[in-house]
Formats: structure tokens, C-alpha cells, sequence
């Protein structure tokens, strides 16, 4: 048994850098689902949200030779997420030159996201690279929390990794590491005046919450906790206490709009007309983020919320989780559909049964990625149908980045 555990952590560990290079062949560039949309409705035509509810169906059955024309982009969210994952990769490897690669693939995602930030603000902030939405339609680059959040876990953990980077170097490489180092700390105090500042956020007695956006203001609850996790890292890290209240409170948001079953909607207090699903990945988004919050404040002897509130939505969510949004070991849609199995899902679903201990499930899951929904080799496929046929677009964020994160979690 124990053989093949290490027969199995070999290959993921093949598999990784399979994908490590596959970023590097395609220069971290790719193309994504939502360039079709802002292809078909980049103009301005009357009833746009009317047409898009109406289509959205029949999404599964774009075939993948409708995506091969688009131009291949700079995606910032999905450089984030190489960036996390080179970070996960670097503490699981003894290669010192699996290593040494990382930290000069790192600092060039890091140039990559310095160019490719929003101009919406000064500070530092992201979006998606594209047109999109449709109440209200979004201009490319619009700065969302979404986005800089995980962009900013991503910029943390490896200003962390550089802490011991520092530690077995020369004297001459000691300071090229501590002037990137630097430089990361600044980019990240930036977007956090972004969040604070220029995206702002909802005060109230049930807590605090990162508006998905300045232009809606949308209380939107998986990027309210993926900031919130954050803020307790970062706030625990630098020793900030004033950031660290605001995490607590961001939480607290989070705990106190969980439904009764464990679930989370998408967006407090909703307008009718609005979308609200209970789906698979934001339902595990907020999940892995109450996780990492609830480890770092234990470590931190700072979990002043009363009683242990965080571990009970954890529990709770994670069987509702468990029990609705899962065919089996396979992820589904919603609570109401499970096919066909979106590559996002499957990606994230990894990642939340692993950070919450399931890590069997976890690998189940990779399993059935591997044999259904890839090549076997470095690329993953965006849709599996109920027939066992795939569309096989590759997709760099939605399949590819996200996809690597999953993988290196279970080496």
C-alpha cells in the first residue's frame, strides 16, 4: 500500500511539471470561455440579458473548433494561481533545480502581473481580461475582489517562501531575494488600499463585505471570504492587528449569511432578476477560505470568535457540500444537475477535499480528471458529458491553472 502511494505522488508530481511546462511553452498565455461571449456580444443589442439567460443551456454544446480562433491573452487570475502553485510545488520538492526554477518563474508572473493590472485605480488590482456580464456589463480589466484576493494568497505565499529562500543562499543572491521581496510587499500593501479604499465594502452588525466590485457593489460571499482568509494571513504575518480585525469581521459576514442547510448563495441580498445559484466551486471557495482563516488564527492564538463559530459553518458546509454537490466522488453543477462535469468544478473540488482533510476523496476526484478528462499528459479538458464524450477545449485559467493548484495540493 504504501508503494503505491509513492507510485501515485510520483506521478502527480510528473504531472505537475508537465503542466509547469506546458505554461512555459505557451508563455503563460491562453485562451478562455468568456472570450466567446465578449466575441458574440460585444455590441450593444437590445435585451442582451434576456438573450443570454435564454442561451446559457445550450453553452455545453458549443463545440471546441468555435473557441480555436481566439487569441491567446495574459490572464492575471490564472498567473496568480501558477504562482500558488509553483509556492505548494517548492515545499513538496527536494530538486534544487525544480527550485531555482520556480523562484525565476515566479518573479516573471510577477512582471506579468504587474503589467496586466486594472486601470481603474491607481492601487494595484485585477480583473477578468475581457467584456463581460450582463446586469451590468463590465468593461475588460474591471477591478473585482474576486480576482485581486487570490492574486494577493498568491504574492503572500511566496513572499513567505522567500523568508526561507533567504536562508540557504549567498550573500549576493540573499539580497536579490530581499529586494523581490520588497517589491512583492509593496504590490500587495497597494491592492490592499484597493480593497480597503477604492473598491471599499459594507459595514454592518453581521460583519463586513469586500463589495464584488466598485461598480455594482454586489455582497458577493466566496470573494468576501477569499479576502477575509487573507487579511488574517497577511495581517498575521506583519504582525497587523487593524487588518486582522477587519478578516475577523469579513468572516463573521461570511458565518452569518450561511443558510440554514450549510449552504451559501452567491450574493447577499440579491435583486430578483439576478441569478443566485448554489453551485459547486463558490460553495467551495468559501469553504477552503474559512479553512485557511480557522488554521491561521489557531496558529495564531488569535480565534477570539466566540466559541469555535468558524468550525461549525466549516462542518456544516462541508456536508452540505458533500451531500448535494457530489455525484459519488464526481462534482456536480448544482443541487439539481450534475452533468455535464465542468473542468472549474472538478479543480476546485479537488482543492476544498484536500485543505479539509478528505484527501482520499480528493484523489478520487484527480483520478477521474486524469482518465476522463485530460490527455494524460498536460492538458485538461473543459466539459465531460453523461455519454462519456468530452469537449475538449483547453482552456488556460478555468482548466489549466487551476487544474496545476489541484494537483500539486495532492503530491
Amino acid at each position: 500500500m504504501g508503494g503505491l502511494k509513492i507510485k501515485m505522488q510520483n506521478n502527480y508530481l510528473q504531472l505537475a511539471e508537465d503542466l509547469r511546462q506546458w505554461f512555459k511553452t505557451n508563455e503563460y498565455k491562453g485562451i478562455d470561455p468568456f472570450q466567446l461571449d465578449e466575441k458574440l456580444f460585444s455590441r450593444n443589442i437590445p435585451f442582451l440579458s434576456v438573450i443570454r439567460k435564454t442561451l446559457k443551456p445550450f453553452h455545453v454544446l458549443i463545440p471546441n473548433k468555435a473557441f480555436s480562433n481566439l487569441p491567446k491573452i495574459y490572464y492575471p487570475k490564472a498567473l496568480g494561481l501558477i504562482i500558488a502553485g509553483n509556492c505548494l510545488l517548492y515545499k513538496k520538492t527536494s530538486d534544487k533545480q525544480i527550485k531555482a526554477d520556480i523562484i525565476q518563474e515566479n518573479n516573471l508572473l510577477i512582471s506579468l502581473l504587474k503589467q496586466t493590472k486594472s486601470i481603474d485605480f491607481q492601487n494595484f488590482c485585477w480583473g477578468w481580461p475581457f467584456i463581460w456580464g450582463q446586469a451590468p456589463r463590465y468593461p475588460a480589466n474591471t477591478a473585482l475582489t474576486c480576482v485581486t484576493a487570490p492574486i494577493l494568497h498568491a504574492l503572500l505565499d511566496y513572499c513567505q517562501l522567500l523568508d526561507n529562500e533567504k536562508e540557504t543562499r549567498e550573500n549576493k543572491k540573499t539580497k536579490e531575494i530581499i529586494k523581490m521581496q520588497k517589491e512583492i510587499k509593496k504590490i500587495i500593501e497597494s491592492a490592499i488600499k484597493f480593497l480597503l479604499f477604492d473598491n471599499q465594502y459594507y459595514e454592518g452588525k453581521d460583519g463586513i463585505c469586500f463589495y464584488y466590485s466598485r461598480i455594482d457593489k454586489h455582497k458577493a460571499i466566496s470573494g468576501n471570504a477569499i479576502a477575509a482568509a487573507f487579511l488574517i494571513k497577511y495581517g498575521t504575518y506583519f504582525k497587523n492587528k487593524e487588518l486582522m480585525d477587519i478578516g475577523k469581521k469579513a468572516v463573521l459576514f461570511t458565518l452569518n449569511h450561511q443558510e440554514k442547510n450549510g449552504s451559501w448563495k452567491y450574493i447577499v441580498d440579491a435583486e430578483p432578476t439576478k441569478e443566485n445559484k448554489i453551485d459547486n466551486r463558490h460553495t467551495g471557495y468559501i469553504i477552503e477560505a474559512l479553512i485557511i482563516a480557522r488554521q491561521v488564527l489557531i496558529k495564531s492564538k488569535s480565534n477570539n470568535l466566540e466559541k469555535d463559530i468558524i468550525k461549525t459553518a466549516i462542518d456544516k458546509g462541508l456536508a452540505f457540500y458533500k451531500n448535494n454537490l457530489f455525484d459519488g466522488y464526481l462534482p456536480k453543477w448544482s443541487a439539481e444537475q450534475t452533468y455535464p462535469i465542468d473542468c472549474h468544478d472538478v479543480a476546485q473540488a479537488i482543492i476544498t477535499m484536500q485543505i479539509a482533510g478528505e484527501k482520499e476523496f480528493a484523489k478520487q476526484i484527480l483520478q477521474f480528471a486524469i482518465e476522463k478528462m485530460s490527455n494524460g499528459k498536460d492538458e485538461f479538458y473543459y466539459k465531460y458529458f453523461e455519454n462519456g464524450k468530452v469537449n475538449n477545449s483547453v482552456f488556460f485559467r478555468w482548466n489549466q491553472a487551476w487544474i496545476y493548484v489541484a494537483v500539486v495540493r495532492n503530491i
